[in-house]
């Protein structure tokens, strides 16, 4: 059995978000920062637990990462690929939704007007998996895992500026700029989210055309033997 390729971005997204929460508390807390680095500053083992707390705490920081899911819910009506049940949806032009609304139905045979919001999330993850197996998932998973690591970005800032504003000393504009991080990332992972929704309805529709080609028409050739006779035709027919 072949065993999946290491995915570094996907550690990457994890450890990203936990290292910014762990940094702040480093700087809140002066103590802490000495008992992982040392009055020295970060050395090589220092380094390891260093990223091992940033691996640990980015995984509670994607937990959190659902709650900004749920406020972009309450804000905009969901993401992007939820709005495609929504015929004004400007996310795809007309004749792409018309192409999807085709291949959908005869693929997989769903009416995309009629769908449920259940029912299309079970579509959207059949639909994946289509264009998974023809091999043309790597932009769509890259969008993916960008909207991933721009939702828990979006968590720590705003956790992160909270605690400057509640623990600091003093006021400090870092609390600010970290409340400005969080929505410039929430802002992104909007973006993101139309790109993998854009690039999952494309990739799809091109799946579904590559595996049903045009019928090609059959071809006839005649032949004659030494007698001048006309042999009876030969249908060559269009292999598959």
């Amino acid at each position: 059995m072949k065993q999946p390729a290491f995915d570094t971005y996907e550690y990457i997204g994890i450890i990203t978000p936990g290292a910014v929460l762990l940094t702040v508390l480093m700087l809140l807390f002066p103590e802490m920062r000495s008992q992982i680095g040392g009055k020295e500053g970060i050395q090589l083992g220092g380094l390891g637990i260093f990223l091992i707390l940033s691996f640990v705490l980015g995984n509670v920081v994607q937990s959190l990462g659902y709650v900004v899911v749920w406020l972009e819910k309450k804000l905009f009506d969901g993401n992007a690929s939820e709005h495609l049940l929504n015929p004004a949806c400007t996310i795809i032009n007309r004749k792409q939704r018309a192409d999807l609304k085709i291949a959908l139905l005869g693929r997989l045979g769903a009416d995309l007007d009629n769908l449920t919001p259940a029912e299309w999330r079970t579509t959207r993850t059949e639909m994946y998996g289509l264009v998974n197996a023809a091999s043309k998932s790597e932009r769509i998973d890259a969008f993916n895992r960008s909207y991933s690591l721009n939702k828990g970005l979006s968590a720590v800032f705003f956790v992160s500026g909270v605690l400057v504003l509640i623990i600091a000393s003093q006021p400090s504009i870092w609390g600010v700029v970290l409340a400005a991080g969080s929505g410039l990332s929430f802002v992104r992972m909007r973006w993101f989210s139309e790109c993998y929704t854009r690039e999952l309805v494309l990739q799809f529709i091109r799946t579904c055309e590559t595996a049903s080609p045009k019928e090609q028409p059959s071809m006839q050739i005649r032949y004659e033997n030494p007698a001048g006779q006309t042999l009876p035709a030969i249908r060559i027919l269009p292999s598959f």
